[in-house]
């Protein structure tokens, strides 16, 4: 499972016949899931420090290795 924070409604079909509509807002979901949304630009991804502790954004990483 990842965290993920959905930025516009995403519909996710997990298989024939089943759509999961997900609106704005942060979200448990699946591996698969999470890196479907996030290559269609519909999510980010989240972190929890702890167990109790709310999700985070993560900063993004400059894949060329770039930074500020």
């Amino acid at each position: 499972m990842a965290w993920i924070k959905i930025t516009e409604r995403w519909d996710w079909k997990p298989n024939t016949g089943t759509t999961i509509v997900y609106q704005s807002g942060n979200y448990n979901v699946p591996r698969a899931a999470a890196k479907l949304a996030i290559d269609a630009g519909k999510a980010v991804r989240l972190r929890k420090a702890s167990r109790d502790a709310e999700p985070v954004e993560l900063p993004e990483i400059d894949p060329e290795g770039e930074g500020a």
